[in-house]
């Protein structure tokens, strides 16, 4: 009975573990998600290279919940990044906010994917006005977490690495023949809902149903970001094909299998996207992945 009862533990941790990972992804809780699809046109303006000036990382504790706590973004003087794993952090410095998949980094070491940690920056004094300037466009402030992100990864990680270029197979998120099923108007958000805030207006509410599983209520919330959100479960890169540019109301929920169904492994069929009036189609992709030369585990301060 004791084997059982670990066994049982043990699957416990790593269910959890595995969730932590993927809700890293499919949690897209700072502005710089909006990047690369609201981009205006850019001025001449120069985007100053700030570097952090205090920068703490901590393993997170054995029993932190990354539905309570967790998660990352910027700060009007710094940077906060909990209860994820570090391929996170550099998902968010090398890539574009849209195009960020759990497997674009390569040779990465076991402890970089799953073991979470905590991660506090702040710019120096002098700094701030810059840093939470908001006359920066959207692109301009990403540009500038970037910059500052990789060079303390190169500094805290002595991280090294290189890109390269690849046509890999993908999905094309697309409308499906019977057309989009999606509700334009939103009605509010019920005041005792833990909200998870995604940027520009857009947000999304978790509600968990019997046998521990649950879905998604999103508000005010345009393609792109359900782009992202599903980016953040499935194994290979979509492309937003919908032509859908309004802000939506709608639930995402998990699709319902029967005994002898076999579900893609990659996660394409795991939510019910026919109920929304959408559909990933398989499709070649450009993209390209990082590869890591060197890197250490960090040493904590």
């Amino acid at each position: 009975m004791l084997r059982c009862a670990a066994t049982r533990i043990s699957t416990s941790r790593d269910r959890f573990l595995a969730t932590s990972i993927k809700c890293f992804f499919a949690t897209v809780c700072l502005f710089v998600v909006l990047c690369e699809w609201n981009v205006r046109v850019l001025t001449a303006q120069s985007v100053k290279k700030i570097r952090f000036d205090v920068v703490s990382i901590h393993p997170s504790p054995a029993d932190a919940n990354v539905y309570n706590g967790g998660g990352y973004g910027m700060s009007p003087d710094g940077y906060h990044f909990r209860i994820l794993p570090l391929a996170g952090l550099m998902m968010n410095a090398y890539f574009p906010a849209l195009d960020r998949t759990p497997n674009a980094i390569r040779n990465a070491p076991p402890w970089l994917m799953k073991d979470r940690f905590n991660v506090e920056a702040k710019v120096a004094a002098e700094d701030v006005p810059e840093w939470s300037s908001q006359t920066l466009s959207s692109a301009q402030k990403n540009e500038m977490l970037q910059d500052a992100l990789q060079a303390m990864l190169a500094d805290r990680l002595k991280l090294a690495v290189h890109r390269e270029p690849l046509e890999v197979d993908g999905y094309a998120l697309v409308v499906s023949k019977r057309g989009p099923k999606l509700q334009e108007t939103s009605p509010d958000i019920p005041s005792s809902a833990r909200v998870m805030k995604m940027g520009d207006g857009a947000m999304a509410v978790f509600t968990t149903t019997e046998g521990r599983r649950g879905y998604w209520t999103f508000y005010q919330t345009p393609i792109p970001q359900l782009r992202q959100f599903l980016q953040g479960n499935i194994l290979k890169p979509i492309v937003d094909q919908t032509g859908l540019t309004g802000r939506y109301y709608f639930a995402l929920k998990p699709r319902e299998t029967g005994p002898d169904e076999h579900p893609a492994e990659d996660g394409s069929e795991a939510n019910d996207l026919a109920a929304l009036g959408l559909e990933l189609k398989p499709t070649k992709v450009k993209s390209s992945v990082l590869v890591i030369d060197h890197i250490e585990k960090p040493s904590e301060n």
